[in-house]
C-alpha cells in the first residue's frame, strides 16, 4: 500500500533518522516526547484517463515536524523536503514517479512548549 511506502520513505532516509531516530508515527504521537515525525494520508484519488481507463494514482499527505527547539524542527523539516521535494522512488513497494511539496507552514503550541513545521506533499504513483 502506498502509506506503507511512504513511512519506508522516512523510515529509511538516513538525514531524518538522524534526527528523529525511530520517531516517526502515523496519524499522532501517543507519547510525544523530544523531537519526533507524524505523518498521515489526507486525501486519495484514483483518477480515470480520457477512455475511463486508470490514471497515475494520487495521494496528498501531512508531515509534521515536532520538537522543543526551533532550529532542530526547521533541520528537521528541510531533511524531509530534500528526501520528498521532486523525487521518485520504487524501491518499497510502488512505482512513485513524483513527490512535491505543495504548502509549507509553521506554529508553536505554548501550552506544551512544542515548535511544528508542517508540510504537504503529493504523491503520484502507479
Amino acid at each position: 500500500m502506498i502509506d506503507q511506502a511512504f513511512y519506508s520513505i522516512l523510515s529509511n532516509t538516513t538525514a531524518i533518522t538522524d534526527i528523529v531516530g525511530s520517531e516517526i508515527y502515523p496519524q499522532f504521537n501517543p507519547q510525544p516526547t523530544g523531537i519526533y515525525l507524524v505523518y498521515q494520508g489526507i486525501d486519495y484519488r484514483r483518477p480515470a484517463n480520457i477512455d475511463n481507463g486508470p490514471s497515475q494514482r494520487m495521494a496528498r499527505y501531512q508531515i509534521d515536524s515536532y520538537g522543543t527547539n526551533p532550529v532542530t524542527v526547521e533541520s528537521l523539516n528541510e531533511a524531509v523536503i530534500t528526501a520528498l521535494n521532486y523525487q521518485s522512488n520504487t524501491a518499497y513497494g510502488h512505482s512513485i514517479q513524483l513527490m512535491r511539496v505543495d504548502s509549507e507552514r509553521s506554529d508553536y503550541e505554548p501550552d506544551t512548549g512544542y515548535y511544528s513545521r508542517t508540510i504537504d506533499v503529493s504523491v503520484f504513483f502507479d
